[in-house]
């Protein structure tokens, strides 16, 4: 402890520490708590109060992910389906043999 704050300053530029104090009569504590309260209790139920506040809003936007990803996954499998009944009425238009009425005739074409 020290008695003035000239001290203070120079023991902070010396001695590294994370917790230590500028005056006898007001000693800084771990997580800028002062007195003789439970510090270290009190520090740890509000940071488990706030990493589990942090973990619901994660969850919460990871769960909005999830249901675009499904409503993305059920666009793309309906498209895929889609894509894949017209392919087989292309494959099979393209199979079925063209009736002679459907060609053109030579003298349409010269225009008699």
């Amino acid at each position: 402890m020290v008695s003035d704050l000239h001290t203070a300053f120079r023991v902070a530029e010396i001695i590294p520490a994370p917790v230590s104090s500028l005056f006898q009569e007001n000693p800084i504590l771990p997580r800028h708590t002062f007195g003789d309260r439970k510090p270290k209790a009190m520090a740890g139920f509000l940071a488990l109060k706030r990493e589990k506040r942090e973990l619901g809003a994660k969850l919460d936007a990871l769960e909005v992910k999830i249901q675009s990803t499904r409503e993305e996954i059920a666009r793309l499998k309906e498209e895929q389906s889609a894509t894949a009944e017209s392919l087989k009425a292309l494959t099979a238009e393209s199979r079925r043999p063209r009736s002679r009425s459907a060609l053109p005739r030579k003298n349409q074409q010269d225009g008699k």
